[in-house]
């Protein structure tokens, strides 16, 4: 296990997984904002191949938004980025680990309402 990432394997090619996570990211409130694909670049500025390479950054606005207003060197996380690599017709998604977690920061955590007071016997 890794301080820096946590990986899972999806039994699809690069883009068929990315679309996969994608909606999985959806379905927690979060969504692409960028999407590097590296080994286009590097075919275009070095003229050589790579296996499939993609770095993507995963954002939820509204959390950001807070995060950001109640720390603002947060931003050095943002957006949580994602790497999508294909290792023989599989993708491998790595996702970065973070030692605090975001919860630690208060923007972060649910709002949760305050609880009643019971009526005692």
């Amino acid at each position: 296990m890794s301080d820096y990432f946590f990986s899972t394997e999806i039994n699809q090619p690069i883009d068929e997984a990315i679309e996969t996570l994608k909606s999985a990211l959806m379905e927690q409130h979060l969504g692409i904002v960028s999407d590097v694909n590296v080994a286009a670049i590097v075919k275009n500025k070095l003229d050589e191949e790579m296996t499939p390479y993609r770095i993507l950054g995963a954002c939820n606005p509204k959390m950001a938004k807070t995060m950001i207003g109640e720390t603002p060197q947060i931003g050095v996380l943002l957006p949580c980025t994602i790497v999508a690599r294909e290792v023989d017709g599989k993708t491998i998604i790595d996702f970065m680990r973070i030692r605090r977690p975001y919860s630690a920061w208060p923007a972060a955590r649910p709002r949760m309402p305050s609880p009643r007071k019971r009526p005692t016997s």
